[in-house]
């Protein structure tokens, strides 16, 4: 695709004031500091347009350094034939799949900081419904157990998770041990949220009916409204749809009313519409919003990154240890091709962040945290 081609819009969403100070760094120092390779902005957005271009029907892409974003853009198309031929903008909100868990570990650590008595050591038992039976080993899970994947919940063959799919999680006790990655972790704080901010259920209210309602408001008003993003968890109006690539003529999954793609009653691990702007949004007020007027406490920041929670897909790169969740979501078409989306959101050392939706999925889809690691090793030059 030529480049003129590709739409892009350079927004600046929030600024954030920052202060230097003398490190006493003798000459020396300074001259080899100069002498080292330099972060490109217009390097690494040129390294995503090469790598996704014509390899996918479209995607968008954000980057942001120091909390203000600097790049943006979209390439391709959200729908076309069968479906209508529509371009993507750099607005478009897609099912971001995992990377709902890096906004819902922002929600469960703050409900934990708000709320005396509860932390990350602090186990799940006594937060989950009265009605449901709970087998052996759940008094040794805690909630950093599950926003770390080491709960000991055994992991079915399946990525959906309601409340009945959880009650019998709970029934069956913790087997296991060690880290297993699981959706359903995630989920859980789904339904324990509300037990531990002490909401009051409505009458004659279901407890899965409880647990959508508290879970969602928590989770609009302290994460996603302050950023000015609506709470969504089925496709937007004129959805981006999904495709196999290279197309094989199949519909787009994730219209309207395409249940596959509608996450009531089991939002957490999954199931949240975000654009890329959107998540970049929150990352940004997540590490530079600062202790007073950010999400987190300094400390519990650093709890959420030394742990990786939320950043399940982070990887080591040239510049250290890159904090990135990625994410997808796809079915086998009627052609045994794949089809589905995939999304990636990364934090590196040096206060760079980017993210890249794709609304598409190759017979062997991208391992979306590994491009992104050699995206941005590669988008230093020499001074």
């Amino acid at each position: 695709m030529n480049r003129g081609k590709v739409l892009w819009i350079v927004t600046f969403v929030i600024i954030f004031g920052f202060t230097s100070c003398d490190m006493g760094i003798g000459n020396d120092n300074q001259q080899i500091n100069q002498n080292l390779p330099v972060f490109d902005i217009d390097l690494m957005e040129d390294n995503i347009l090469d790598t996704f271009t014509g390899g996918s029907i479209g995607f968008t892409y954000a980057i942001a350094v120091q909390g203000t974003l600097e790049r943006s853009g979209a390439a391709g198309q959200k729908s076309q034939a069968p479906d209508a031929n529509v371009n993507l903008s750099v607005n478009d909100k897609f099912h971001v799949a995992s990377i709902s868990k890096t906004v819902t570990t922002i929600a469960a650590l703050m409900m934990l900081e708000e709320t005396p008595g509860v932390g990350l050591d602090t186990t799940i038992d006594g937060y989950l419904p009265s009605s449901w039976t709970q087998g052996p080993g759940l008094d040794g899970v805690t909630f950093r157990e599950l926003l770390t994947h080491e709960s000991g919940f055994d992991h079915p063959d399946q990525s959906r998770y309601f409340d009945r799919d959880l009650q019998n999680l709970v029934a069956a006790g913790t087997p296991n041990s060690g880290p297993e990655y699981s959706n359903a972790n995630h989920n859980f704080i789904r339904v324990l949220l509300p037990y531990v901010i002490g909401a009051n259920k409505n009458i004659g209210e279901s407890d899965e009916d409880f647990h959508e309602r508290i879970f969602g408001q928590y989770l609009y008003t302290k994460v996603l409204q302050p950023r000015g993003i609506d709470l969504r968890i089925s496709p937007p109006a004129n959805p981006v749809l999904y495709y196999s690539f290279p197309s094989d003529g199949s519909v787009g999954l994730g219209g309207a009313g395409d249940t596959n793609w509608e996450f009531s009653y089991e939002f957490g691990a999954y199931g949240l519409y975000l654009s890329v702007i959107d998540i970049l949004n929150i990352m940004s007020y997540l590490h530079f919003g600062g202790e007073s007027d950010g999400y987190l406490s300094d400390e519990m920041l650093e709890e959420m990154n030394t742990d990786e929670m939320g950043y399940w897909n982070s990887r080591n790169g040239d510049k250290g240890r890159y904090l990135m969740k990625q994410g997808s979501w796809r079915y086998t078409n009627g052609n045994n091709n794949l089809q589905g989306v995939q999304t990636i959101v990364a934090h590196y050392p040096d206060g760079v962040q980017a993210a890249v939706f794709v609304n598409s999925t190759p017979a062997n889809p991208y391992n979306m945290a590994s491009l992104m690691r050699d995206i941005y090793d590669s988008s230093f030059v020499d001074p």
